[in-house]
């Protein structure tokens, strides 16, 4: 065999190496969806922890506003930016804790585990549940005689506020009808351990 003719032997298959760490031997491919499922769940988490910081932080201004006008016996009527201080830092801590929930089910719902895939589908529920309820929210708030949300007469901000109440509703139920499609679906279900 001269030195030019080397190249003259059957090439071998190019064989992959095998990691003794890869956790995906013997597991079926991943799929888009399940990893859409998870990034679309980190996402709404973020968003629910931007909505519930501002919302906490509109709390605190209203219940120190209400403190304030107590003390001070200003023209602002305590009671009542007290109680919707309160009621707003309770649903900003609600939002919180359902964000910090669910940014941990989308990073476990990446990483394919069972219990992220879970905790996924009950967080997705419960958004499911507050969008429907924000819906029922809107559609009182549009039909209402009253003042709306703000206690305005004016029917025009009545629909505007029920118009932006129904569009964070059907965005809260569409997020939840897209992860129980995706994560129920018993081919994209076979990918969690």
């Amino acid at each position: 065999m001269g030195w030019d003719d080397w190249d003259d032997d059957e090439p071998q298959p190019r064989r992959r190496r095998r990691d003794p760490f890869d956790v995906r031997d013997g597991r079926p491919e991943q799929s888009g969806a399940v990893t859409g499922a998870g990034v679309v769940t980190i996402v709404v988490s973020v968003l629910f922890l931007l909505c519930g910081g501002g919302l906490g932080v509109c709390g605190l201004f209203c219940t120190s506003a209400g403190a304030a006008a107590r003390q001070q016996g200003g023209f602002l009527p305590p009671q009542l930016f007290e109680r919707l201080g309160g009621i707003m830092l309770g649903w900003s801590l609600f939002h919180l804790l359902l964000a910090v929930g669910m940014l941990m089910a989308g990073i476990v719902t990446l990483q394919r585990r069972n219990w992220g895939r879970v905790m996924t589908l009950i967080l997705a529920g419960i958004v499911g549940a507050l969008g429907g309820v924000q819906f029922i929210v809107a559609i009182l708030i549009g039909v209402s005689d009253g003042g709306g949300l703000f206690g305005n007469n004016d029917p025009e901000d009545r629909i505007v506020q029920a118009v932006v109440f129904c569009i964070s509703a059907l965005l809260y139920v569409a997020y939840t009808i897209f992860v129980f499609i995706v994560l129920l679906n018993s081919h994209n279900r076979a990918e969690f351990d």
